[in-house]
């Protein structure tokens, strides 16, 4: 679980840049730096809806 976590974080830190785009809404990029941070509730389900955005 604790790899799956790192995996995660590490996939969620390539795209950093979401975190200053006009894409996401200030409330996504908000749990987007959860990901970044390793808080990961729901992760794989929003990063996978801010890369489809």
């Amino acid at each position: 679980m604790n790899r799956f976590k790192e995996v995660i974080c590490l996939c969620a830190k390539n795209f950093l840049e979401l975190l200053n785009s006009d894409i996401l809404l200030d409330s996504e990029k908000k749990l987007f730096q959860k990901y970044v941070d390793n808080e990961l509730e729901s992760a794989l389900f929003n990063i996978s809806y801010f890369l489809y955005k």
